[in-house]
């Protein structure tokens, strides 16, 4: 299981755990293929997942609440569904 691989996730809030899962999203739909598979792509994803929990340890003001966040993944989604239309 990944979060096995990633014990940073286990203290991670859950409205940075969404944070995180659709800032990967959206990374991920931007690529012509799905690299998540690749080692190159795993090690992409490890990256981006430590580099923001480090900002997060600095910076624990730049949280979002949990509305906040609902806020971001309807535009999100919405700019998803836009581009697939």
């Amino acid at each position: 299981m990944i979060a096995e691989r990633l014990p940073q996730l286990a203290i991670m809030s859950k409205q940075d755990k969404w944070a995180v899962y659709w800032e990967l999203d959206e990374e991920l739909k931007n690529d012509e293929y799905d690299v998540s598979e690749t080692p190159e792509g795993k090690a992409a994803i490890m990256e981006l997942l430590e580099a923001r929990m480090e900002h997060y340890r600095k910076h624990p003001e730049t949280a979002i609440s949990s509305e906040e966040l609902r806020e971001r993944m309807t535009t999100w989604k919405a700019k998803a569904a836009q581009r697939h239309e």
